[in-house]
């Protein structure tokens, strides 16, 4: 949900202070994108993403927890602002949380949303 309101100062709060963020399948030079490792670059990342791709729908298909972990199973529709684009695709998150905050997320997104980022 905090997704949608693309509001990077209320993802932030849901983060963890030493937080990692990783998007496989969306590339940066050749290697996934990472977020994080301390409260000030997760916010850096929070903002780089949130001003790349503005979320219009997220539709949740499946989420399973157990323990400190959470699997997220969605559909999402985003549109890439630097050219205005809109993709709907599916994706998955798994969070791992600490202390009530997310400590880590590895995003699992569609290929074909880091070649509209190249573009």
């Amino acid at each position: 949900e905090e997704r949608l309101k693309n509001d990077a100062w209320a993802l932030r709060e849901l983060m963890h202070q030493d937080a990692i963020w990783e998007m496989v399948g969306a590339m940066e030079d050749g290697a996934p994108i990472v977020g994080g490792g301390s409260a000030r670059d997760m916010a850096d990342f929070v903002e780089r993403v949130l001003a790349t791709w503005k979320w219009i729908t997220h539709d949740l298909d499946q989420v399973i927890s157990e323990g400190n972990r959470i699997a997220c199973h969605y559909r999402v529709t985003v549109e890439h602002l630097p050219t205005g684009k809109r993709v709907r695709t599916r994706a998955a998150d798994f969070f791992e949380m600490e202390g009530g905050y997310i400590r880590k997320v590895t995003s699992f997104t569609e290929p074909a949303l880091a070649r509209l980022n190249a573009e």
